[in-house]
């Protein structure tokens, strides 16, 4: 199961950065050449840099890139390391719970009000549905680890 989330996630991620360079390349040449902007691409590409930045964000959780402060571990006796890790992780989970909670409320609200994006035109929805999917994967991978963590023997 870890395997296909991390090929899912990194295969999102080459497809999403991938698109975002080309609609950004074709615009520049358009403004260049054309003297005219494409419209459409600087709205998809702010809302596909959204799903890159959470998707990036797991990716992170997976390899414990995160920023985090060692002041604590520092100076604590390494058996209380492992425990300060585990409330770290878990207090991660839960911050995620939270933004993939919020996230479908925001997604539900979206739909039921049928809001449009500005240049687009397309359902806002789909685009919202970015925040909790990405945070789902960024739950699965800071579960994952705290998971880890607990299993881990003392002094490993």
């Amino acid at each position: 199961m870890n395997k296909i989330f991390q090929k899912l996630e990194e295969f999102i991620s080459v497809v999403v950065l991938s698109v975002m360079t080309i609609l950004t390349f074709i615009n520049v040449i358009s403004r260049y050449f054309l003297k005219a902007s494409i419209s459409f691409t600087d709205e998809l590409t702010t809302f596909l840099f959204v799903l890159l930045s959470l998707l990036g964000s797991a990716i992170a959780a997976r390899y414990g890139s995160h920023l985090g402060l060692t002041i604590l571990t520092d100076y604590l006796p390494e058996k209380f390391n492992k425990w300060v890790a585990m409330f770290s992780g878990i207090c991660s989970v839960i911050f995620c719970g939270v933004i993939v909670y919020y996230g479908l409320l925001m997604v539900s609200f979206e739909f039921k009000s049928m809001q449009l994006t500005l240049g687009m035109q397309w359902p806002e929805w789909i685009f919202g549905s970015f925040v909790p999917i990405g945070g789902m994967f960024i739950l699965y991978e800071f579960a994952n680890s705290t998971i880890k963590i607990l299993k881990k023997k003392d002094g490993e």
